[in-house]
């Protein structure tokens, strides 16, 4: 089995990073100008993920009894002789490629149709949630090859001494209501996309253990020479992608509480909302010094009223600002 693979990561700028902006200024009894960053309204962060299958594999009726797990491209339709039915198995593993309190905005599946026998006919292809566990299985060439105990088949998916409700799985080894569904016809790349694609990643997401991937059923899989080949994820330049755009709200804002210079100090206390990391820091010119890191503060838990004191030395103006990273 080879490793699952994050393909791409986008991220818009400042998506796990809210920086606290618009200045207050507090000139002393010494005449120290100080700065501080107060929050400013930035708005949702969004960002995306594309992800290649942690598995997949082929179910063959006329060759009942193979596994497909590492052939670089699958079966899907009727097939020449009967009987003619192939399907395809796969499985993304989410993980934790998301922000803990990310929000999935679209999802979508890409599969890519690398070769076409004879001349099928267009094909309305569903692809369905799964529910029965299955297995992999390490079988390749065109044909598969006799599957073995832990490999999924046309009889078996391969788990646990299990057998399909019916030959290639049905209901309730998949759900009975499609997910999304796509018309297939040359060779290319197909997209399929749905709010149900969402639904099934945030159930996925909130119980790993359920997450079996889905099933790609092709509508005439009962048709002879009705077949295509799929790029697999064996196949580097063809693998199926699942792309997740998501958006991440921006953290609680923090509140300044106090601001108060203290002989040879400012004493700064602010609002630390749970669930974040925050940054003090500060410079002595606005616009053209480099921000220097105070202190770090977690607040993992709880939320937190701390208190910092910060030397001034021989600085005329002193400003400040606060980082959030939201903690994972």
């Amino acid at each position: 089995m080879k490793h699952t693979g994050i393909l791409t990561v986008r991220v818009s700028a400042g998506l796990r990073d809210q920086e606290l902006c618009g200045i207050r200024l507090i000139v002393n009894p010494k005449n120290l100008i100080i700065g501080i960053c107060l929050a400013s309204g930035i708005g949702v962060s969004a960002g995306s993920v594309t992800l290649k299958p942690s598995a997949d594999t082929g179910l063959s009726a006329l060759n009942s009894n193979n596994n497909f797990g590492r052939t670089d491209s699958l079966i899907l339709g009727g097939i020449r002789q009967s009987p003619t039915a192939s399907r395809i198995l796969l499985r993304f593993e989410l993980g934790d490629v998301l922000p803990a309190n990310a929000v999935i905005t679209n999802a979508s599946l890409k599969i890519k149709v690398t070769k076409k026998k004879d001349t099928p006919p267009d094909a309305l292809v569903k692809i369905f949630r799964m529910n029965t566990p299955w297995s992999e299985g390490k079988k390749s060439g065109q044909q598969g090859g006799l599957g073995t105990a832990g490999e999924a088949t046309w009889k078996t998916p391969g788990t646990n001494g299990l057998a399909w409700m019916t030959g290639g799985a049905a209901f309730p080894d998949f759900e009975n209501t499609a997910s999304a569904s796509q018309t297939l016809k040359a060779e290319g790349t197909y997209t399929f996309t749905s709010q149900s694609l969402i639904k099934d990643l945030e159930s996925w997401l909130a119980n790993p253990a359920s997450n079996q991937g889905w099933i790609l059923i092709d509508g005439n899989e009962s048709i002879p020479k009705a077949v295509r080949r799929i790029g697999s994820r064996e196949s580097t330049a063809n693998s199926p992608q699942l792309v997740i755009d998501f958006e991440v709200p921006p953290p609680p804002p923090v509140t300044v509480l106090n601001i108060t210079p203290i002989p040879g100090a400012v004493e700064i206390r602010f609002s630390a909302p749970a669930g974040n990391l925050y940054t003090l820091q500060s410079r002595e010119n606005l616009f053209e010094s480099p921000w220097t890191a105070i202190t770090n503060i977690a607040a993992k838990l709880t939320s937190l009223e701390p208190v910092i004191r910060d030397p001034i030395g021989n600085a005329s103006f002193l400003f400040y600002r606060v980082l959030i990273r939201q903690i994972d």
